[in-house]
């Protein structure tokens, strides 16, 4: 009885630092690849499997991960900063975009102008959100999310599930 308690509790400590490993980068402003049609998910599949292995606990991870990164979230967000005054401009950005709180400042404000111009239909420029979903070959999951404004990777945060 207490091997098996030993045991699971070995297993809830090598569950609980699989959840802290997580990657987050926000690099300089660069060049996006070009070809940005070009999906980066990798997924391994198991003619033998015969179910879903992913639990709830997982499950929630991923949902939360992602909460907060598509366009409509960021139209939604990015509306009430669209309408405020450059003095009171920073303050709001400081948590824009709540999907995205790797954001440097100078990213956020970048973002901020293209959202903005869109919403008032004077500007030029795209965002781009893109969610990847990974399996690599040794049956590690992860999620990765990245932000390009006009072709340019803002932020990039990667977890392992």
């Amino acid at each position: 009885k207490q091997q098996q308690q030993q045991q699971q509790q070995e297993e809830e400590e090598e569950k609980q630092q699989q959840k802290q490993k997580t990657r987050s980068s926000s690099p300089s402003p660069q060049i996006g690849a070009g070809n940005t049609s070009n999906c980066d998910a990798v997924a391994v599949l198991d003619s033998e499997d015969t179910g879903v292995h992913l639990d709830s606990a997982c499950r929630a991870a991923t949902i939360g991960f992602f909460d907060g990164t598509n366009a409509c979230d960021l139209l939604l967000e990015g509306s009430t900063p669209a309408k405020a005054e450059d003095t009171n401009l920073s303050r709001m950005l400081s948590d824009f975009p709540h999907g995205f709180q790797e954001l440097s400042e100078e990213g956020a404000m970048h973002l901020h102008s293209v959202v903005s111009g869109f919403l008032h239909a004077d500007g030029k420029g795209s965002i781009e959100i893109r969610q990847t979903l990974v399996v690599d070959v040794d049956g590690q999951r992860s999620v990765r999310k990245v932000l390009l404004v006009n072709g340019i990777e803002l932020c990039m945060e990667e977890s392992e599930i």
